[in-house]
C-alpha cells in the first residue's frame, strides 16, 4: 500500500472550489481528506474517507469562539463541511465523543472511531536530569479561553509558593522562558525537548474546557506521566479516575489542587497512576490505529 501526501497554499481555503481541477495521482484507490474542504477532492468511483477531529456544530465547542471566527465558521466553514459529509463515503472521528457529535449532526451511515496516536520522539539527552527532590507538574497547551489559560494563576496562588507549574506553549524555534508567579512559562522549544518534559513530569494537569481528542494527554500518558485534567469533551476517554490519573469538573481550580497535592505528597499512588498511564498509552499505539485505517480502506475499495 503506497500513499501520496498532497498540501495546498493557505489561498485555497477561501477558493477550495478550484480545487476541483486538480487530478488525483495516477491508480488513486482511497482519497482521505479534512472535513472543511473534503467536498472538492470527491471523484467519481474513488472512495472518499474524512477524518474529523472536533464538530463545530458542537455548542461546547462554539462557546469559545471569537466574533470573527463565529462568521467565518456559520458563513462559510458549515456549508462546507455538509457538502463534505454528504459526498463522504465515510467519516474518521478521532474520539467516541466527536463522533457523538457527528451523529447529531449528520445522518450518515458509516461514522467510525479511530483515534489519534503518538509515537514519543527521541530523548533529548542535552536537557538536565530531573531533580529527585522537586516535584514537577507540567501543562502543555496554547494560552486561549478554551485551554482555560486564565485558570492557571488561580491554581498556582492555591499550590503555594514551593510548589512550581510548568508551563508549555509553543514547540519549534528559539527556546524562550518568562515566569509570573510561580508558573514558568517555557516557549518555542523541540519536539525532542518536550519528550524529555514529559517523561520528567510528575504529573500533567489540564485545564482545558474542550477538547475532540486531548493529544497532549496521551503524549503524558505514554511517557508514564498521570493527568488530573476537567471532566469534559472526550477527556474521559482518555484520563480513567483513580487509574492513570484525577478528573475534577470543569473550573472546579480548588478540586485540583487537592489532588496535586495529594500525588506530591504520596510517592506510591504517583507510581500507581504512572503504571496505569503506560498501560492505558498502550491502546493508543500506531500500528493498532494504522491498522484500523487500512482496514477501513480495504472494506471500500
Amino acid at each position: 500500500m503506497n500513499a501520496t501526501i498532497t498540501w495546498f497554499p493557505h489561498y485555497y481555503e477561501f477558493f477550495p472550489q478550484l480545487l476541483r481541477n486538480i487530478a488525483p495521482p495516477a491508480n488513486t484507490d482511497i482519497i482521505h481528506s479534512s472535513s472543511w474542504y473534503g467536498f472538492v477532492f470527491n471523484r467519481e468511483n474513488i472512495p472518499l474517507v474524512i477524518t474529523e477531529h472536533h464538530s463545530i456544530f458542537d455548542d461546547a465547542f462554539t462557546q469559545f469562539l471569537s466574533p470573527f471566527q463565529w462568521l467565518y465558521h456559520n458563513m462559510l466553514v458549515k456549508n462546507y463541511i455538509r457538502k463534505t459529509y454528504k459526498s463522504a463515503s465515510a467519516i474518521c472521528a478521532v474520539s467516541h465523543y466527536t463522533s457523538r457529535q457527528i451523529e447529531k449532526f449528520t445522518p450518515h451511515n458509516n461514522i467510525v472511531t479511530v483515534q489519534n496516536w503518538y509515537t514519543p520522539s527521541q530523548v533529548d539527552l542535552s536537557l538536565p536530569q530531573k531533580t529527585k527532590d522537586k516535584f514537577c507538574i507540567l501543562c502543555v497547551g496554547n494560552q486561549s479561553r478554551r485551554k482555560g489559560a486564565e485558570l492557571l494563576p488561580r491554581l498556582a496562588a492555591r499550590l503555594g509558593s514551593d510548589m512550581e507549574i510548568l508551563c508549555i506553549v509553543g514547540l519549534r524555534g528559539n527556546q524562550r522562558i518568562k515566569k509570573i508567579g510561580n508558573i514558568r512559562f517555557l516557549s518555542c522549544i523541540s519536539a525532542q525537548e518536550l519528550a524529555r518534559y514529559y517523561a520528567q513530569a510528575d504529573v500533567l494537569i489540564s485545564t482545558s474546557r474542550y477538547e475532540g481528542f486531548g493529544y497532549a494527554i496521551l503524549e503524558a500518558l505514554t511517557h508514564g506521566a498521570p493527568v488530573i485534567c476537567f471532566n469534559n469533551s472526550a477527556l474521559p476517554e482518555l484520563v480513567i479516575d483513580g487509574y492513570n490519573g484525577f478528573m475534577v469538573e470543569t473550573d472546579d481550580i480548588d478540586a485540583m489542587a487537592r489532588r496535586i497535592k495529594i500525588l506530591k505528597n504520596d510517592p506510591e499512588l504517583r507510581q500507581k497512576l504512572s503504571a496505569g498511564a503506560l498501560e492505558s498509552a498502550e491502546r493508543y499505539s500506531e500500528s493498532r490505529l494504522v491498522q484500523k485505517y487500512i482496514d477501513l480502506y480495504k472494506s471500500l475499495v
